[in-house]
């Protein structure tokens, strides 16, 4: 199963650390179970903000131990290349988010291109599309519970 993780979905998860849906979902990426996809705009976008000065210290205040958890996700993340050239901006999901964030817009260029799953995001805009072509857009708890039922009928077939 392959997850794009929203930037703000791993902002939020290194200041919960362990107390997180997202952690949970990284602990069976860990175990090769599911894979987080990134592409190199959505990877740069996630060092940018992960690195500003106010994030750190928000992040630190929360989660003293969110640089472990930070190189392990980092460590998980597989960077795929893709030529945003090629993508079809008539799909009406680019013309929604046009209108309201346009810097959304890359997730679900990845999402298309990458045969994504789940899109992981808390971000409204998004998660108000709630599909995109194959991929469903959810939030981390709705996200770890469809990976979890997938896993188990998995075993189950086993």
């Amino acid at each position: 199963m392959n997850i794009v993780l929203d930037t703000s979905v791993i902002i939020s998860m290194l200041g919960s650390g362990s107390a997180s849906y997202t952690y949970d979902i990284m602990m069976y990426a860990k175990q090769e179970l599911v894979f987080f996809i990134a592409n190199e705009e959505t990877l740069a976008e996630i060092e940018d903000v992960a690195s500003r000065k106010k994030f750190i210290k928000w992040i630190a205040q929360k989660n003293p131990e969110w640089q472990e958890i930070w190189q392990m996700l980092q460590s998980l993340i597989q960077v795929k290349k893709e030529n945003n050239q090629t993508i079809n901006l008539n799909h009406p999901n680019y013309k929604k988010l046009e209108n309201r964030d346009e810097k959304d817009l890359k997730f679900l260029y990845i999402c298309q291109h990458q045969k994504v799953d789940i899109l992981i995001t808390q971000d409204k805009d998004l998660l108000d599309l709630g599909t995109h072509n194959q991929t469903k857009i959810m939030k981390p708890n709705d996200a770890l519970l469809l990976i979890q039922e997938t896993l188990s009928k998995t075993d189950d077939v086993k």
